[in-house]
């Protein structure tokens, strides 16, 4: 049986322009999703499915909008 994917995208701030070494929130929401993720992939694996975390930097409101 082929293994299904589920794709999940997490959105970061691009802190590269500030003196911040890190978007708070962002952080505090790649550790509730880290969590999740380790909740969820022993079912995943009972389905045949894997996870496949994509991280993307976002610069502008605008590119988080698109995306």
């Amino acid at each position: 049986m082929k293994r299904k994917q589920v794709d999940v995208i997490l959105l970061e701030v691009d802190m590269a322009r500030t003196t911040q070494p890190s978007c708070e929130a962002c952080d505090v929401a790649k550790r509730q999703l880290t969590r999740a993720l380790e909740v969820v992939t022993p079912l995943l694996n009972d389905v045949s499915a894997d996870i496949r975390l994509n991280n993307v930097l976002v610069s502008t409101e605008e590119q988080a909008q698109q995306l």
